[in-house]
């Protein structure tokens, strides 16, 4: 029936159509209703059926963890009320384990295109293998057996578990890194272990104090916000480089030890074991001198160059035996084709032997222009050329009468960095087998990426080889650059502390600079410390003190109006230097170089080889 002509005419047929209309409306409402409840009954029931039969739920990542230490996480998922993991960190997780043949059945079931193992069955490969697993409360808990290990590479980083032992008790693991040559461990899992053993240990996040019986007082440092502090003892503390992996902060294994060396603990760390003894278990604090020199005293070595002949050095030595106890003759330099050139005067080598003193022969690379990179890079480069300069070191020690070598070759470039490593690791075994010691001297090194010059020097490895390093810490201004401090102490420090993480403290070598600079436009001199006191006493000049350097400087004018600034050494920047050497217990220190020191240098440096420099 057509309504459409009506359109309220009179009002009845246009209230009868809107009355058909609310009609048909209801009927349409209700029609509608019921389809939406159908709709949502069969996706609920969908659901239950999906939820039954295939729904993935609790989708995370599982803890897995190994000799009771949380090595990290594996990705996983549940279904059908079991837990699945990824079946690709499996395998990777195996590898680490040592574990790559062990039987576990491939991925049968798959999530978002990776596929998944059953953990029941990782537990399983993993328990027919020789382990003790479980899962449990979401962790997959491994128990490894003897002889086997967890370790494994990343970004270049290499990570094993290490065992803490202490007091021979097994305290836990931990997680080590070897980052750059040098072995990094977890300060908060370090602390957490020795706190759990009784000892007063705490890791703040920024200080790891360690039995601190005060407030500590460390030395600025030139860049803290690298570095991390290391308390122990009443006002001690010491700066290491630190490395951040997995999000938490680690410090160097061999920086640790010396905070545990001067509480009078012993440290011993190796392949897959770290052990700590304290004596009484407590980590009650104890004295330490630094040095492993004769009678436990600290070495104190000069270096003594023989310049046309010249003997200064050489009876600078001999006349203060109370300070040295110990000379690297400038003996020989290299040619190209790794001959040895020159020799000490005669009867000097037996002379300071028969006084008492380590006598080493130098061998350098220097020529008439300076250190000379490309002949370095000629011997080096040619395993002819190298094995000769080796033979020949070995040869002419034993029959000289030198105790040893030090190797001062500067200027190396970076390209030689492998080749140079072999060379003092097969120098060291030559001379080992005629009993005899290599100390190698090293740049100064802080880790900074901007220093290419110690590029080819690798220190941890180096420091394994031989018997000792002899880190340059001096020159940080230097000839033809700016005038400012020769050997800043906040330098001195973050030098001494990167190269402890690499080498340990036993095998390390301060050296210490005994001069001063005078810069004038683009000219600079060398001066002694006797010329710089008898110059300051004629021009009755009062020398400045540079508070955060540590170090005197002063300015003069000369006749021509050039104003000079100069900076040099004296007894209280010196003291400053051995007892930041103290404070680490390194073997000593190396004087570069004999004979430009005035008294008071030589009256702290004296007190130093007592071992009672504090």
């Amino acid at each position: 029936m057509d309504f459409s002509h009506y359109d309220s005419a009179d009002g009845q047929y246009g209230s009868s159509r809107r009355s058909f209309r609310r009609r048909r409306s209801g009927q349409g409402g209700r029609r509608r209703g019921s389809f939406a409840l159908f709709t949502v009954l069969v996706v609920i029931a969908a659901g239950v059926v999906y939820d039954l039969f295939f729904h993935v739920h609790d989708v995370r990542p599982r803890t897995v963890v190994v000799n009771g230490e949380n090595v990290g996480d594996i990705d996983g998922i549940s279904l059908h009320s079991a837990t699945w993991l990824s079946q690709a960190e499996v395998d990777r997780f195996f590898t680490h384990i040592q574990v790559p043949d062990a039987k576990v059945p491939k991925g049968t079931t798959v999530y978002r295109g990776e596929p998944y193992v059953r953990v029941s069955d990782v537990v399983a490969a993993l328990n027919a293998f020789g382990d003790e697993s479980k899962f449990a409360g979401g962790q997959l808990q491994v128990n490894l057996k003897p002889n086997q290990h967890y370790a494994f590479s990343q970004n270049g980083d290499s990570i094993r578990q290490q065992e803490v032992w202490w007091n021979g008790k097994l305290l836990g693991r931990v997680l080590l890194v070897n980052h750059a040559e040098a072995d990094y461990v977890p300060a908060a899992s370090v602390a957490s272990l020795l706190s759990h053993a009784g000892a007063d240990a705490a890791w703040t996040g920024q200080a790891f104090n360690l039995s601190l019986t005060g407030k500590a007082s460390p030395s600025a440092v030139e860049d803290p916000q690298d570095d991390r502090v290391i308390a122990f003892g009443k006002g001690n503390a010491i700066y290491a480089p630190a490395y951040t992996w997995d999000g938490a902060t680690y410090l160097p294994v061999y920086s640790l030890d010396v905070a545990f060396r001067q509480l009078g603990w012993t440290s011993t760390v190796g392949q897959w074991k770290w052990s700590l003894t304290s004596g009484d278990g407590k980590g009650t604090s104890g004295t330490s001198t630094s040095g492993t020199g004769a009678g436990g005293k600290p070495v104190v070595l000069g270096f003594v160059p023989f310049y046309s002949g010249d003997l200064a050095a050489y009876n600078d030595v001999m006349q203060h035996q109370n300070v040295y106890n110990a000379l690297a003759a400038d003996t020989w330099t290299v040619d190209a084709s790794g001959s040895l050139n020159g020799s000490a005067p005669a009867g000097s080598v037996s002379q300071a032997a028969a006084a008492g003193d380590a006598v080493y022969a130098m061998v350098t690379n220097l020529g008439s222009s300076g250190f000379n990179a490309q002949e370095m890079t000629t011997i080096l480069s040619s395993p002819t050329r190298a094995a000769h300069l080796e033979g020949e070191i070995t040869r002419l020690v034993p029959s000289e009468g030198y105790d040893g070598v030090v190797l001062d070759f500067e200027s190396i470039p970076a390209a030689n960095r492998a080749a140079y490593t072999n060379f003092v690791t097969g120098l060291a075994k030559s001379l080992h087998a005629e009993g005899k010691r290599l100390e190698v001297v090293v740049p100064p090194d802080t880790g900074s990426a901007n220093e290419p010059w110690n590029n080819a020097y690798d220190q941890a490895k180096i420091g394994a080889a031989a018997d000792a390093v002899v880190v340059m810490a001096y020159d940080y201004s230097y000839v033809g650059g700016k005038p400012g401090p020769i050997a800043p102490l906040p330098w001195v420090q973050q030098v001494l502390a990167y190269t402890i993480s690499r080498v340990p403290v036993n095998k390390v070598l301060l050296g210490v600079d005994t001069y001063g600079y005078d810069w004038t436009g683009n000219q600079t001199s060398a001066v002694s410390l006797t010329s710089v006191d008898s110059f300051l006493a004629s021009r009755h000049i009062q020398p400045q003190w540079d508070a955060n350097a540590q170090a005197p400087w002063y300015t003069w004018t000369d006749s021509n109006g050039a104003v000079h600034t100069v900076y040099y050494e004296n007894a209280r920047s010196t003291q400053a230097k051995l007892a930041l050497a103290n404070l680490y217990g390194i073997e000593g220190v190396a004087v570069w170089r004999a004979g430009l020191e005035d008294n008071a240098v030589l009256g702290v440096l004296a007190t130093y080889a007592k071992g009672t420099v504090k």
